[in-house]
């Protein structure tokens, strides 16, 4: 009897040690899959294998940028807030960072000396890495 014991007691720490690396690759807490192998055998290698394994299905959401602002970076703008009241002047990229913090938005009216006319903002939103690009 006592060999059976002992050989029994060999495979569960086996199992455990294997449950742990397992769970080291998967990124788990080997102490706890050690023991949860070790106690369950290969019903706990098992689990590990099957619990909480991202699906082959789901895409990885990738990183998007926020839209920028295209135009003539050297030129002063101004903008129209609520009251039809001119603010400005400024840069473009402060332009780009009062529209990101929502002070305006895209249907607000620019301007700059290069334009003969006050523009919708959204004229000059570049949404996408291509257009970021011409």
């Amino acid at each position: 009897m006592y060999p059976l014991d002992f050989f029994t007691f060999i495979s569960s720490i086996s199992v455990g040690l294997l449950s742990a690396y397992l769970a080291r690759k998967n990124q788990k807490n080997i102490y706890l899959w050690f023991f949860i192998g070790f106690i369950l055998g290969l019903c706990g290698i098992i689990a590990l294998f099957f619990l909480d394994r991202p699906s082959k299905t789901a895409k990885k959401n990738p990183i998007t940028l926020p839209p920028i602002l295209h135009g003539p970076k050297d030129k002063l703008w101004y903008y129209l807030d609520i009251n039809h009241d001119r603010k400005g002047p400024m840069s473009l990229h402060a332009l780009t960072t009062e529209w990101h913090q929502g002070k305006i938005s895209s249907s607000t009216y620019v301007w700059n000396e290069e334009l003969p006319d006050w523009k919708p903002l959204e004229n000059f939103i570049v949404k996408n890495k291509q257009e970021q690009n011409c």
